[in-house]
């Protein structure tokens, strides 16, 4: 049996580049809500190009 285990890890992030991880995560929560927002076809099934 595989075990996984997750280690988290705390990101020390100048306070001057705090606004472009702020942005940079933004960035990638619009792209996912797109993702799941326009992933299906009119008929429901995935979407599986990747273009």
């Amino acid at each position: 049996m595989e075990v996984k285990r997750t280690v988290p890890v705390k990101l020390d992030v100048p306070d001057e580049r705090r606004d472009d991880l702020h942005t940079t995560i933004e960035q990638f929560n619009d792209a996912a809500n797109h993702t799941v927002e326009n992933g299906r076809n009119d008929d429901g099934y995935l979407i599986l190009s990747k273009s």
